[in-house]
């Protein structure tokens, strides 16, 4: 699974320009991989309570490209992972000789 999240997040990684934020990308595809896991209509109501919060932190402009993120994220996952049905519990990324390694925990749902 490890290897299927890195796929999935390959947007957003290709755009990191250092390791905090190839850990940030990691883990906002992780919350969108998780979140499309739910049925249409709770991901709405995740989604509503998320940009209240994230707007009052960071303004109009963020959450507009956050919008534009995470559907994107959604859509890529239909597209792309429709057939991978496992959540994902928890994750480390770990520094090695080659670079950043990531492991997750993952249950079929």
């Amino acid at each position: 699974m490890s290897e299927v999240i890195l796929d999935f997040a390959e947007p957003l990684l290709s755009r990191a320009s250092n390791d905090e934020e190839i850990r940030k990308s990691i883990g906002l595809a992780i919350l969108i991989w998780n979140l499309s896991l739910l049925p249409t209509e709770g991901q709405s109501e995740q989604l509503e309570q998320f940009w209240p919060s994230l707007q009052a932190d960071s303004g109009d402009e963020l959450v507009e490209d956050a919008r534009s993120i995470v559907a994107s994220l959604l859509k890529r996952k239909e597209l792309h992972f429709q057939d991978h049905k496992r959540a994902i519990l928890d994750y480390h990324i770990s520094d090695t000789r080659d670079g950043l390694h990531l492991d997750v925990v993952s249950t079929v749902i």
